[in-house]
């Protein structure tokens, strides 16, 4: 079996904390199944602080993205005056399988899959995410080297 996993094993003062990345949602579903079975199995009998594994939407990966790059840039907690607001950065993640769109709309979002709400630091946000599923860096390079092959 072709390998699927990339880990990455972090810690963070004393606790010990386990990110793991595959491309699940381009995974058969009982493959995709199988593989979390085993990494819940193997996470819940270590050290680590394992409260569960589920596979998350593209939707989610753009969310957690934008929230993120909105959070490190402290667009959520700066002051905001009569004259003044404090604007949201939009955010492009170009993963492996997929690449996810997501930024704050003031607009109506004529899709309920694409539109998110949020409250925040005691403010609401209406945002706009797209997960383009086979539009990641190694999609793209897949495609390339079999149109060169072809």
């Amino acid at each position: 079996m072709e390998s699927i996993c990339e880990v990455n094993f972090c810690s963070v003062l004393s606790r010990h904390l386990l990110n793991i990345f595959f491309y699940s949602r381009m995974m058969n579903p009982a493959v995709a199944n199988e593989v979390l079975t085993s990494v819940e199995n193997t996470l819940r009998s270590s050290p680590f602080d394992f409260q569960g594994a589920r596979i998350i939407s593209g939707q989610e990966e753009g969310a957690y993205g934008w929230i993120t790059v909105n959070y490190l840039l402290g667009n959520f907690i700066q002051q905001r005056s009569y004259f003044r607001s404090v604007r949201t950065s939009g955010a492009l993640d170009l993963g492996g399988a997929s690449t996810q769109i997501t930024f704050e709309s003031d607009d109506f979002i004529e899709s309920e899959d694409n539109s998110l709400h949020f409250r925040l630091y005691g403010r609401s946000y209406n945002v706009y995410t797209h997960s383009f599923l086979c539009y990641g860096k190694d999609q793209a390079l897949r495609l390339q080297l079999a149109n060169r092959i072809a």
